[in-house]
């Protein structure tokens, strides 16, 4: 949501915003991806299942989508920056 409200408070032209919800939309498919493999395989994990927790099942999703971001996202418009793996995992 706080994505959107960027997006939509920037003063840019069609062909930026079309960029930008690409990206939005990569991203989304992205995370989609990465919960469906770890559902998936937790078994093989060796970690208890989420699959009876929704509360803990959300915490996960917000924790892999916010990973991404810090990962990944490379966004001037909302002054965000990825960080590349070598300080996402000393954070």
């Amino acid at each position: 949501m706080v994505l959107i409200i960027a997006i939509l408070n920037d003063e840019t032209n069609r062909d930026e915003l079309y960029e930008k919800f690409t990206c939005y939309h990569l991203l989304v498919e992205i995370v989609i991806v990465m919960n469906t493999n770890f559902l998936l395989l937790q078994d093989k994990f060796g970690v208890r299942s989420l699959r009876h927790s929704p509360a803990e099942l959300m915490a996960s999703l917000y924790l892999q989508v916010a990973t991404t971001l810090v990962v990944y996202a490379n966004w001037s418009f909302v002054r965000i920056k990825g960080m590349e793996w070598d300080w996402t995992s000393v954070i």
